[in-house]
């Protein structure tokens, strides 16, 4: 579960079907979605209510399946974050995904309504109640932290000085993705979004960039803007919001290397 992934695909949505003045919405609406989608599916497999969780599972794939069928037709966006960073598809790619998925949806919502209840109505729904709070939990765990377990194209063991994605540029708009190729260690703050940055999280970037100077080891900035404390000035390498939270999934989060290979990654709380 992929919160912050999710909301980056959301607003796309949102700002092709001209509804941006929802998009301070897409990270609640990208929780309720992991934790929707993930109740559904337990429900499913266990039993629980299942001509309700199979309605909603058809009802699911039909919508899935029309927004799709848009896709493909206007191709506003190449990929439709079905499966956040773990796999890629192609819009006609999800379009036979969808295809294949909607008619067993379908079966298996027909096949529930000739099936009796195997347990009474409360027991299933305080066990739904429990199931819904867990998937809410992991995905408002991997929102406030990060995900547990990393698909983007920079986890941890990636060796970044063989990967030119990310494109950072110093005060004076020199190009500095040499800093990926330092030798032995190296540390970075993320800041992906300047705005929301609070005293917190700035102590705590002052606290980490202070522990690696009494270590030696180099120190970097990277933000989205350069609008950052002026004491961060020597330090600043400003990138596209986008790259930056690839590269982690937390604001004001902090990633180390050996070598230019990702070593460990820390959230702004951890940090």
């Amino acid at each position: 579960i992929d919160p912050v992934g999710t909301s980056l695909i959301v607003r796309e949505y949102f700002s092709f079907m001209h509804l941006l003045f929802l998009s301070p919405l897409a990270t609640v609406f990208a929780v309720a979605m992991s934790a929707l989608e993930m109740l559904t599916g337990i429900c499913v497999l266990t039993g629980i209510r299942p001509r309700i969780f199979s309605f909603i599972g058809m009802a699911l794939m039909i919508a899935f399946t029309l927004v799709t069928i848009y896709l493909v037709a206007y191709n506003p966006i190449s990929d439709c974050g079905c499966f956040g960073e773990a796999i890629h598809l192609t819009n006609w790619q999800s379009l036979a995904k969808n295809l294949v998925l909607l008619p067993m949806s379908m079966f298996l919502f027909l096949w529930s309504t000739r099936q009796p209840d195997k347990a009474p109505a409360a027991l299933d729904w305080i066990a739904a109640a429990i199931f819904a709070l867990f998937a809410t939990g992991i995905a408002i765990d991997a929102l406030r932290d990060i995900p547990r377990m990393d698909f983007t194209a920079y986890r941890t063991g990636t060796d970044m000085s063989g990967i030119g994605d990310i494109a950072l540029w110093d005060k004076e708009g020199n190009y500095r993705n040499d800093i990926f190729t330092t030798e032995g260690p190296m540390a970075a703050a993320i800041v992906t979004d300047n705005a929301s940055m609070n005293d917190a999280r700035w102590a705590a970037i002052a606290h980490f960039r202070n522990a690696l100077a009494m270590r030696g080891i180099p120190f970097h900035l990277f933000a989205d803007d350069d609008t950052v404390p002026a004491e961060y000035a020597d330090d600043l390498l400003v990138a596209d919001r986008k790259s930056l939270i690839t590269l982690i999934r937390s604001n004001g989060g902090a990633v180390y290397l050996y070598d230019g290979i990702i070593t460990h990654k820390w959230s702004a709380r951890q940090l």
